[in-house]
């Protein structure tokens, strides 16, 4: 078979293996739910909270292991061709800051926002609004006469305060209710990922390094794929969301296999040096959403620490092993 026609059929069959691999877990999760048996609830929640421990460790070998030395030698090829004296400076690591702190800023600022408007949103529909002053006044009228009128105002302002509470506690009550956020995060890093991985499969000039490359990144890409799948099942993107974010991702593999084969006549400069730009910043994120979204969920319950971590390290181990078995 010729080499471009080959490439459009595997632009057709890894959108469908990818798309496949990511809706399997949203699959199962959903039927998870509608288990009524406790402790057979149990058992998949637990199975479940393991796979993503498992997810993380991927995650981390991934950004540090293969996105963070494919965004150096990248990068380093690229710049040769603009500055011929570069200094030793770490760049792509520094990227790599820059990518974990733009999430890091854009989460705050957002959540910043959600408070300032809970906060108006509670001034505007709270019974004691403007007239808490007025209560309180009256309440320490009656002291003359009853003499506890002065608890009661305090107990006005303290049951205030504790309503302020109970609404803001939909935004800080959990340490993982930001994680719309930081699931579209995921998704926008993996798919920057893929998006490369397709380009490096695209440029191949010849059937069987096609298929070569192909069978490799399909191995990875399936870690992957299942362990996004299953962030978005535990994230609170609503359907129509993570419907999307999974066919986003599905499709930019594809995508750059195709800007490969039409576009792309050989491995410029300029291309080389976007792309460790780009995975640079991919790297940070994938640290962010790491340690901020995934483990952090998994870690902060009471239950099956020691076996987590273990499916932590497998996942780690996972990666490993496939980087010193496939070529790159």
């Amino acid at each position: 078979m010729e080499l471009r026609p080959l490439k459009y059929l595997m632009v057709a069959v890894f959108f469908v293996f990818t798309a496949t691999l990511v809706f399997l877990p949203l699959s199962l999760s959903d039927r998870i739910r509608q288990v009524r048996d406790p402790r057979r609830r149990h058992t998949y929640q637990t199975v479940v909270s393991l796979t993503s421990c498992f997810g993380g460790g991927v995650f981390l070998a991934t950004c540090l292991l293969h996105l963070l030395p494919e965004a150096r030698s990248q990068f380093s090829k690229g710049i040769a061709d603009y500055w011929e004296n570069a200094p030793d400076f770490p760049f792509v690591e520094f990227l790599c800051i820059g990518g974990l702190l733009l999430v890091l800023v854009i989460e705050q600022v957002t959540l910043f926002w959600k408070e300032v408007h809970a906060r108006l949103t509670y001034s505007a529909l709270s019974p004691f609004g403007r007239d808490t002053s007025v209560v309180n006044y009256g309440s320490l009228q009656q002291s003359d006469s009853h003499g506890d009128g002065h608890v009661r105002g305090v107990a006005d302002d303290v049951e205030d305060a504790e309503a302020e509470e109970r609404t803001m506690e939909s935004i800080h009550g959990d340490p993982n209710s930001h994680s719309s956020l930081r699931s579209i995060v995921l998704v926008i890093s993996l798919s920057m990922h893929s998006i490369f991985e397709g380009i490096a499969i695209g440029l191949q000039p010849s059937v069987q390094l096609l298929l070569q490359i192909l069978a490799a990144v399909s191995i990875h890409k399936s870690i992957l794929a299942i362990t996004l799948g299953l962030n978005l099942a535990h994230s609170r993107l609503g359907h129509c969301s993570i419907v999307a974010s999974a066919l986003a991702f599905s499709l930019m593999a594809p995508l750059g296999m195709v800007l490969a084969t039409l576009l792309i006549q050989g491995d410029t400069g300029e291309a080389a040096l976007l792309n460790g730009i780009l995975q640079g910043l991919a790297c940070g994120t994938f640290l962010y959403v790491t340690f901020f979204e995934v483990l952090p969920h998994e870690m902060s319950h009471t239950h099956n620490r020691l076996p987590k971590v273990l499916c932590m390290v497998l996942g780690v181990g996972a990666i490993t092993m496939l980087l010193l078995s496939l070529p790159h």
